[in-house]
């Protein structure tokens, strides 16, 4: 069928574009790929309803002959009408209460596009418990909401109003008895993310929630070193949440009650001389130094603001406070990481850290020892909050020059910072020539265990290392030109196959038939190059016997075989099958034995 043409002078016609809504709630609901993200909205949702008190819990029970992951959120916020819980299950549709209760200080409200609450969608049924205390509770559920998408339709809701009793009479079915018929609300979660455990353990939920949700605000310390008071802080330093993640130890059915606020060192500590009773060699280990910049103007756009804070930590003094920091010699455990993966200057709005931006200020700072953020409410961040990239280049650009200009003349200009860096160079040189020395006292030790002999009156040491190795053939060579059957024309060690020889003694230009060597200390039966391409293999020793398999990195294998040749050496070959040649094996010192030249320890 032909497109319709408009006449001339022919209004054309209007269209409104359309929203596929199933693929639309799918997308968005798979947008969110970290386990923990669901309590990141939870306690944001939570916190914009003004709870006070905060559940999160998860738990492993079985159904039916399946195990299920149970997620189970709960506050005791003002709750939801029917009508809220329907802005609740819609897209992009966010109902914030317009006040906060009597009495209560308002809050920010960190939930506004409508996005967050698609994550529990993402589950094989989902339930809401919801009392506004008007008279008249909500229980609202969905059955298969993941699958349903899947399939590209849209999950029905059932809701429906149940009286204060069935109120309390679930809530106590769910483990939440003591919200009674008091305002608040529960969400369950069955089959959250494919029934996944990984990311739901507790001590790894627990950090994830002080870093990186908005009960891990480091907006306290901002007031703390700042000296400036918000009403909000406070307010929020008087609730609770209660944390119960997979095997909590030592009581897993216990709740673990999780303080307001990112975690920071107690205290600051910058006098060298007592940190140097606690590490004499390197002191600023437990080096801790913060500054404050509350409601800084930007650069470019001072009607827009920033809080700053930046840290500098040792690495002692953050192990003292953070327990998931990796131990050397200690067993790994889920979630731990290094300093470099998770420390540096953080950048995100609400308080809540979304993107790291070291390169900022780490010019002259390593950015391991920075224990930095800084929050712009003007960022546009992505529908999973875990980006930036939406917010315009310009307003970029502004933060960042902002960011840079602060450090500049605030910070690295200040005297601690300056004594600091003194310190930090003064220990930097003390290592190095810690480090050339004990350089020197290995090196001599192993020169020492070495051997010693004589080729043509031109001593040679054995090798240790394939350089080693290199070394000492090459010096043989151009002494003893006939000691091998090819001659090594070019080495490199970095990179694929040691040598490229030729059978050739003469150097000819024109040479084009090359064979390549690979040179090894100790021959194993477990080789690390491809037996392709190899003709030779020279070796200082050998640890297979004959006849025992070598295994090359493709998982080619061949024989090893030892033969007498009529003159009593012995010639040794891996043998290949289905292979046009096999890769002759020497032991250099065996070789150079053959020739008289024997090698004896140092000190004989």
């Amino acid at each position: 069928m032909l497109p319709r043409r408009f006449s001339r002078g022919e209004r054309m016609a209007s269209y409104t574009p359309l929203v596929k809504q199933a693929h639309a709630f799918r997308e968005i609901s798979l947008d969110f790929t970290t386990p923990a993200e669901i309590f990141r909205e939870a306690i944001a949702n939570s916190l914009d309803a003004y709870a006070r008190r905060i559940w999160l819990r998860t738990s492993v029970e079985e159904r039916r002959g399946k195990e299920y992951v149970i997620i189970d959120l709960c506050d005791d916020g003002i709750g939801m009408n029917v009508n809220g819980v329907q802005a609740f299950l819609n897209l992009s549709d966010s109902v914030k209460a317009a006040a906060p209760p009597p009495g209560g200080v308002r809050r920010r409200m960190s939930g506004y596009k409508g996005h967050g609450t698609k994550i529990y969608y993402n589950s094989e049924h989902l339930e809401v418990l919801t009392y506004d205390g008007s008279g008249i509770a909500v229980y609202c559920h969905l059955a298969d909401p993941r699958g349903e998408l899947s399939t590209g339709k849209v999950p029905v809701a059932k809701v429906e109003e149940i009286s204060p009793a069935e109120l309390r009479a679930r809530r106590e079915k769910w483990g939440f008895a003591e919200l009674a018929e008091a305002p608040g609300t529960t969400i369950r979660v069955l089959g959250y993310h494919q029934n996944a455990k990984f990311g739901l353990e507790h001590e790894r939920l627990r950090d994830y929630i002080c870093w990186f949700t908005r009960w891990g605000s480091w907006e306290p310390k901002l007031c703390a070193v700042a000296n400036v008071q918000r009403d909000e802080v406070e307010d929020l330093g008087s609730c609770e949440l209660y944390l119960r993640g997979l095997g909590k130890e030592p009581n897993p059915e216990e709740y673990e009650k999780v303080p307001f606020g990112h975690r920071f060192p107690a205290t600051d500590a910058t006098d060298v001389r007592k940190l140097r009773l606690r590490d004499d060699v390197d002191p600023l280990k437990y080096y801790v130094r913060t500054w404050a910049f509350a409601n800084e103007p930007l650069v470019r756009n001072p009607d827009k603001r920033i809080d700053f804070v930046f840290a500098i930590e040792g690495e002692g003094a953050r192990r003292d406070y953070n327990d998931m920091l990796r131990r050397q010699r200690k067993e790994r455990r889920p979630g731990d990481y290094l300093s470099e993966e998770r420390y540096g200057l953080w950048l995100g709005c609400d308080f809540v850290p979304v993107e790291r931006f070291n390169a900022w200020v780490a010019e002259r700072s390593e950015y391991t020892r920075m224990h930095a953020f800084v929050n712009s409410d003007d960022l546009d961040l992505t529908a999973n909050r875990g980006s930036v990239e939406n917010t315009p280049s310009e307003l970029m650009q502004d933060i960042e020059e902002t960011v840079r200009r602060i450090f500049a003349e605030r910070i690295e200009q200040s005297l601690d910072y300056l004594k600091f860096e003194e310190e930090l160079l003064s220990i930097e040189r003390h290592r190095h020539a810690r480090k050339e020395g004990e350089d020197y006292k290995r090196r001599q030790k192993r020169l020492e265990s070495k051997e010693l002999a004589k080729v043509n009156g031109v001593e040679f040491y054995s090798p240790k290392t394939e350089t080693d190795l290199i070394a000492l053939i090459a010096g043989v060579q151009a002494l003893v030109p006939d000691l091998l059957p090819f001659a090594i024309r070019d080495y490199d060690s970095h990179f694929g196959f040691d040598g490229l020889a030729t059978r050739s003694k003469e150097l000819a230009i024109n040479e084009t038939s090359h064979l390549f060597v690979e040179l090894k200390v100790e021959l194993k039966k477990e080789f690390n190059h491809t037996f392709e391409r190899l003709d030779a293999i020279i070796c200082w020793s050998s640890r297979v016997k004959d006849g025992e398999t070598v295994s090359d990195l493709a998982g080619k294998k061949g024989t090893y075989h030892i033969t007498s040749r009529p003159d009593g050496t012995k010639a040794r070959y891996i043998v290949i099958p289905d292979s046009p040649r096999n890769v002759e094996v020497i032991v250099f010192r065996e070789l150079l034995l053959q020739r008289g030249v024997e090698f004896r320890p140092v000190g004989e």
